[in-house]
């Protein structure tokens, strides 16, 4: 499947990656006079077959899924970011449910229009077309894959079979068609072993279709009416290690991990003591046949990455024995080192001790608060140390239940007191409700992936809530709320991805083009051929949109705006009039991901696709840093307002009255935005009813 890559967050969704390569075909083909045809006939004019998707991803993001023709002229000059030309598209439905097996039957036109390739050597003619048969599915605009939605040669739900870095061609079926009898088309491997090289024996090929069997040797060609197709699963980012024993498991996921990890020579595991300390405990799991004991040993396994794109599954008994106690309070450190309560939980151990929102906590168990923090223990990985701070910080009033804590703290115009606090469960729910609250505020819980309003002060507000729902869906709503709020006359634009975990990194590239009217690339993906050596295998371009956005725009964002999500605040931020808002940068999390099922259905990610930007990582570990940065003060942490919100909408004021002062005409705004932004205003913006199409 030839796919834009795709960079989905962790908890949401994860990547099957199209891995493509760049290289060249020169120099002459020898001629064979044999043909190997399995029938002869007119040719094929039917292809079957049908297609399974054993990726939960891959699953998620298929909506509209369908079986095409796919013009291999990418492959045939080994160039990764060479397109098929749109008419060269051929398609046909997919019947049936893609988990079990759906079927397909794609007739051939009479005269296909793609790329004419001269893989002969130079003999007479123009040459023959060559197709794969792949599985697509559509993800913006019109049905047929455009910019941004597939590109060069699939690696995955393909009729080819493709190896490993430089992708190279191994085996599979082709269909070629050859416009006269003066063509020829390669008869096998050649001395080098891959396919369409300068060294491949070639041989006539029949006018009209052909099936060209890469299995055997030579080639076997085929002119049967109809030709089943066999769509091969490929490298489509999902391992599924269910069946096997768990040491097997565990060894073909580390050494797996040895040689693709994206971050191998930068932050990897020290492998070798990956296996000494933690395979005697997959041996010992195994004797007893302790499924929680093995998924202790891969989340152990986890936290030796500093990578917040690794994770696993965690069985909830592991989840209540390190951290199902709560005191019932959350602290936040502010910008002066001061750890000060944002919310209380009734019910629990916090509030029973009179601890109020707006205490200063100064010492845990009799230290500083600070050293305590540097102690917690986290049950998952991070890719940055602030994002790990203010994990730790967060997970400082969680532990096993029955554990006790002596706290110090100064209510608001109180003395210091200390009391003695016990960790309890969160029985009725009511610290979980607290903490839901803080990361993704008083959300409609029903809110769809994109939502759209205006606020008080009349700037347009856009809510993505993720990444990972329906392409189609996605991009409708988004350029519906776009469309909508140019209409509505919205001076400036807020553009909200806080606690957006990430998903198919295609769609933020999407979302980004609406603010440029100028193609740009954005990164470099970089994946571990069977050596481990990174090879470059193409950029990820930012393309302009067919729903424009040139008003003053700011992106909000926070620690947890991660992965696919940091795509789409990266390629905002390359402009630098786009305004990023926030406390933090994003969370630095940032890489293609692939999925791993272990024995007793245990879910492992980890990281397979590097980005790099002049020779840099990108983003992963790094974050992308806010150019309005909001001060973490004990009264904006304290405030019942949207600070961040309120600071984007002052920003915003400024914007507009410059672009004002410049002779630009500000567009016509259905309320008068205050030019000072009015950050005291209420700001949670309003929802709007868009108009239809």
């Amino acid at each position: 499947m030839p796919t834009p890559r795709r960079r989905p967050g962790f908890g949401s969704s994860r990547a099957a990656l199209s891995l493509l390569v760049s290289l060249l075909v020169v120099g002459s083909f020898v001629t064979v006079r044999a043909p190997t045809v399995a029938q002869q006939s007119d040719g094929v004019t039917t292809l079957t077959g049908s297609v399974t998707i054993a990726s939960p991803f891959q699953l998620q993001i298929s909506t509209e899924p369908y079986i095409s023709l796919y013009d291999m002229t990418a492959f045939v000059e080994r160039d990764l970011d060479l397109e098929a030309p749109p008419e060269s598209y051929v398609t046909a439905n997919l019947e049936g449910d893609l988990l079990e097996g759906a079927t397909f039957a794609l007739s051939l036109p009479i005269a296909p229009k793609g790329n004419l390739n001269d893989v002969d050597g130079g003999s007479p003619g123009d040459g023959v077309q060559v197709y794969s048969i792949e599985f697509l599915s559509n993800y913006f605009g019109d049905p047929f894959p455009g910019p941004g939605e597939a590109g060069a040669w699939g690696t995955s739900q393909t009729s080819l079979v493709v190896g490993p870095p430089p992708f190279e061609v191994t085996g599979g079926q082709v269909v070629v068609w050859a416009p006269d009898d003066e063509q020829e088309f390669s008869a096998g491997f050649g001395e080098d072993g891959l396919f369409l090289t300068e060294d491949d024996p070639v041989e006539p090929v029949e006018t009209g279709w052909t099936v060209v069997d890469l299995n055997s040797e030579p080639f076997e060609r085929v002119r049967d009416a109809e030709v089943e197709i066999a769509i091969n699963e490929g490298d489509d980012g999902f391992t599924d290690l269910g069946d096997q024993s768990f040491t097997d498991a565990f060894d073909a996921l580390v050494d797996e991990l040895e040689v693709r990890y994206a971050f191998n020579g930068v932050k990897n595991p020290d492998w070798d003591q990956v296996r000494e300390e933690l395979r005697p405990r997959v041996e010992e799991a195994e004797r007893n046949d302790d499924l929680v004991a093995f998924n202790e040993v891969i989340v152990d396994f986890t936290l030796l990455f500093e990578d917040g794109h690794v994770g696993a599954s965690i069985d909830p008994s592991i989840i209540q024995e390190r951290i199902g106690g709560r005191l019932g309070m959350r602290l936040a450190e502010t910008e002066d080192g001061e750890f000060i309560v944002i919310s209380v939980s009734p019910g629990l151990a916090a509030a029973e001790a009179g601890i109020e929102r707006g205490a200063v906590v100064s010492e845990w168990n009799g230290e500083p608060v600070d050293a305590a923090v540097d102690a917690v223990e986290l049950i998952f990985p991070e890719s940055t140390p602030f994002r790990r701070r203010l994990s730790q910080i967060e997970f400082l009033t969680r532990g096993a239940v029955g554990d006790q804590v002596s706290v110090s703290f100064s209510n608001p115009d109180g003395e210091e007191q200390t009391a003695d606090l016990t960790l309890t469960e969160d029985v009725e729910g009511a610290d979980v409700a607290a903490n839901t609250a803080l990361v993704f505020g008083a959300e409609n819980p029903a809110q769809l992936p994109v939502d759209a309003g205006v606020t008080p002060n009349g700037l347009g507000y856009i809510r993505v809530n993720t990444f990972s729902a329906s392409p189609v869906m996605m991009a409708s709503a988004w350029e519906q709320a776009l469309n909508t709020l140019v209409g509505l006359g919205a001076p400036a634009l807020v553009v909200d991805v806080r606690a957006n975990g990430g998903g198919a990194g295609n769609i933020p590239l999407y979302f980004a083009g609406s603010f440029y009217d100028e193609p740009f690339e954005l990164d470099r993906n970089l994946y571990a051929d069977e050596n481990g050596e990174f090879v470059d295998i193409g950029g990820d371009e930012v393309l302009p949109s067919p729903v424009q956005w040139d008003q003053p725009v700011a992106v909000l964002v926070d620690k947890d705006c991660a992965s696919a999500c940091e795509i789409f605040a990266a390629a905002m931020a390359e402009d630098e009039d786009h305004l990023i808002v926030g406390y933090t940068p994003s969370a630095g999390i940032e890489a293609g991901v692939f999925q791993w099922n272990l024995p007793g259905d245990i879910y492992f990610q980890a990281s397979i696709i590097r980005l790099e930007r002049d020779g840099e990582i990108f983003v992963e570990g790094q974050g992308v840093p806010p150019n309005v940065e909001v001060p973490a003060t004990a009264e904006n942490l304290l405030s019942e307002e949207d600070v961040v919100l309120a600071a984007a909408e002052e920003a915003l004021g400024e914007a507009v009255g410059e672009t004002q002062d410049d002779g630009e005409a500000p567009a016509e705004a259905t309320s008068e935005a205050s030019p000072e932004g009015t950050p005291e205003a209420e700001a949670s913006p309003e929802n709007i009813e868009p108009e239809g199409p």
